[in-house]
């Protein structure tokens, strides 16, 4: 079965601590879905991913709120800016209790990430 993530990383500083990460769970088989400066960046590394169109932006297909709903993702890496970007803050607001409400794996920081893709691929279930 299709084992999906989506990737919503907020600063270029952690796109870059979490790339060796992203490419064990692009490699190990997982589909990557990535908001959009996260796509960019992850194209600029020449690793596969399908632009997901933030909430605000309903009008754009596929947007992230109809994904949620339809519990698209095994899990999700939502790395929050500390930016005061009011839009953006928002978004990943909405995008995190969607995350609860649908009971999607959520992580939040850098470290967790890391320490989540490790296990996984200690436990194998990546893809051989």
């Amino acid at each position: 079965s299709e084992r999906t993530v989506l990737l919503s990383i907020g600063k270029q500083a952690n796109k870059v601590k979490l790339l060796p990460s992203i490419k064990k769970l692009a490699d190990g088989g997982y589909k990557l879905y990535a908001t959009e400066k996260t796509h960019q960046f992850l194209k600029s590394k020449k690793i596969l991913s399908i632009l997901v169109h933030k909430i605000s932006q309903p009008s754009k297909i596929p947007n992230l709120r109809s994904m949620l709903e339809a519990k698209r993702f095994d899990f999700i890496i939502n790395i929050p800016t500390s930016s005061e970007d009011t839009k953006e803050k928002t978004d990943g607001q909405i995008m995190r209790e969607m995350a609860v409400l649908t009971n999607t794996h959520l992580i939040t920081s850098v470290s967790v990430a890391e320490d989540f893709v490790e296990k996984l691929y200690k436990e194998r279930v990546f893809r051989s």
